[in-house]
C-alpha cells in the first residue's frame, strides 16, 4: 500500500467519522509508532486503524472515544495458539470450599473473616461481618445483595475477601464482597514480538476475554498484550485484545510464512517435550510443580476414542507409542487422554497426533493402587489424519483432578 492509498483511506475515515484530517492523521501515525511499523507495513497499520474506525463507528457518539494512548509495555506479537487451556471459575471453586469449611465450622469461617451473615430486616438487610478482629454490625446500604450472595444451612451469607496482603502490597478489597465469578484460562502461544525471536509465551486471559476467547488455534495472527519487561522474561503476556485480532491470511499482503507447527513446538517447548513411554517419570519429576510448569508435550498413534462425552464432559483418546510392541494381554493398555469440549478432534483412529496438556495420576478405589498416567489435554495437533472420529460409548472413566 503505497502513501497515496494512504491518505485517500485517512480522507474518508475523517468525512465518515466528521473529524479533521490532521486528528486521523495522527490516529493512523500512532499506529505506526506504537508496533514500529515502517512504511513497507502500512497494509497492517492500516488494517489496525479500521479496526479503531469501526469502533469509533460504533461508538455511542461520546467526544472522548479514542482508545488510551499505548505505553512501553503493549506490544504485539505475531505467531499462532497451539492450545488453550479449558475455562475455569476460581470463585465457583472457592465458594465450594467456603462451603465445606462453614458446614464443619461456621464460627471459625464467620470469625476469620472469611465471610458476612445477612439478616432480612423489615427495612431492608443487617449485614455482621469481621474485620481487623471486631465485629461490625450495618444496615445493608443497597437495596440488593451482592451477586456472590449464597445460602448454607439455611442462613444468607456473602463471601469476603479476607486477605489484608497480596503478593503486589495492600490488599485494598480486604472486608469488600468477593465477585460471583472469576473466569481464567491460559492461551499457549508460540511467536515473537516485533524485532525479537521467536519464544513460547502463556497468555493470561481472565473475565470476558477468557470466556469469548475463540482466536483460532495454529493459524498465523497479530495479538496486541500488555506485558513488562519482567513479564517478557518469565515468557508471560495479560490482556490480550480481542477487538484487534488479525490474521495474517486476511490482511491484503499476507507476511509470508510456510512453519511446520510441530517442530516450533519441539524448539520452543522441549523442556516439556516427554515421549510416551518416560511419561510416568516426568509426571513423579513433574507433579509437585505449578500448573504453569506441568505442561508436557508428546505424540502417539491413536488407538482408541470414544467421542460421546464422559461424566465430566471430556471425550477420550487413547494414544501409544508407534515404537513400542502391542500388548496383546493388555490391548487397552494405551494412554488415555481426556480432552474437554474446546478442542477440535476432526481425525479418527489410526492418526498419529501431537498432544499439549498436564499429566495425572488417580488411585484405583477398590484395589488403592495407582492407575497408570493419563493426559489431561488443552491442545491437539493432527501430524498424520486417518479416518474420522468414531463416536462410541462413554469410556467409563472418570478424571476426578481439578487441574
Amino acid at each position: 500500500m503505497n502513501d497515496e492509498q494512504v491518505k485517500n483511506e485517512l480522507n474518508k475515515a475523517a468525512v465518515g467519522l466528521n473529524m479533521d484530517l490532521s486528528a486521523i492523521e495522527q490516529k493512523f501515525n500512532e499506529i505506526r509508532e506504537q508496533h514500529n511499523f515502517g512504511p513497507e507495513q502500512n497494509v497492517i497499520a492500516m488494517q489496525l486503524f479500521r479496526q479503531w474506525h469501526s469502533q469509533m463507528r460504533n461508538s455511542s457518539g461520546t467526544e472522548n472515544v479514542e482508545r488510551k494512548s499505548s505505553g512501553t509495555d503493549n506490544h504485539t506479537v505475531f505467531g499462532y495458539v497451539v492450545a488453550v487451556d479449558e475455562l475455569r471459575d476460581f470463585e465457583e471453586y472457592n465458594r465450594n470450599q467456603l462451603t465445606a469449611e462453614i458446614i464443619r465450622d461456621s464460627n471459625s469461617a464467620f470469625n476469620a473473616g472469611k465471610f458476612a451473615r445477612v439478616r432480612k430486616t423489615e427495612t431492608g438487610y443487617e449485614v455482621s461481618q469481621v474485620m481487623n478482629n471486631e465485629v461490625l454490625t450495618r444496615p445493608l446500604q443497597n437495596t440488593e445483595l451482592p451477586e456472590s450472595t449464597m445460602e448454607v444451612n439455611g442462613e444468607l451469607i456473602v463471601p469476603i475477601d479476607e486477605r489484608k496482603q497480596t503478593p503486589w502490597g495492600e490488599n485494598k478489597q480486604y472486608g469488600h464482597p468477593k465477585p460471583k465469578h472469576n473466569f481464567r484460562r491460559t492461551a499457549h502461544f508460540i511467536g515473537a514480538l516485533e524485532g525479537k525471536d521467536v519464544k513460547y509465551y502463556q497468555i493470561g486471559l481472565k473475565g470476558e476475554v477468557a470466556q469469548n476467547w475463540n482466536v483460532d488455534v495454529c493459524r498465523a495472527v497479530y495479538i496486541d498484550v500488555y506485558a513488562t519487561e519482567s513479564h517478557l522474561d518469565s515468557n508471560n503476556l495479560y490482556n490480550p485484545d480481542l477487538s484487534t485480532i488479525t490474521y495474517n491470511d486476511e490482511l491484503e499482503n499476507p507476511k509470508n510464512v510456510s512453519a511446520d507447527i510441530q517442530t516450533m513446538i519441539a524448539e520452543n517447548m522441549r523442556g516439556f517435550v516427554c515421549p510416551l513411554v518416560n511419561l510416568e517419570n516426568y509426571h513423579m519429576n513433574t507433579k509437585g510443580r505449578s500448573a504453569k510448569e506441568r505442561i508436557v508435550v508428546t505424540d502417539g498413534l491413536v488407538t482408541n476414542m470414544y467421542m460421546n462425552p464422559n461424566s465430566n464432559g471430556n471425550r477420550t483418546l487413547y494414544i501409544s507409542d508407534m515404537n513400542a510392541e502391542y500388548d496383546y494381554d493388555d490391548p487397552m493398555g494405551a494412554t488415555p487422554c481426556w480432552v474437554p469440549e474446546h478442542v477440535e478432534l476432526d481425525f479418527g483412529i489410526g492418526s498419529q497426533i501431537l498432544v499439549i496438556g498436564r499429566t495425572n495420576q488417580s488411585t484405583n478405589q477398590e484395589t488403592g493402587e495407582l492407575r497408570p498416567c493419563s493426559i489431561n489435554v488443552f491442545g491437539v495437533i493432527v501430524l498424520n489424519r486417518h479416518g474420522s472420529p468414531n463416536t462410541t460409548p462413554d469410556s467409563g472413566e472418570t478424571y476426578t483432578g481439578w487441574f
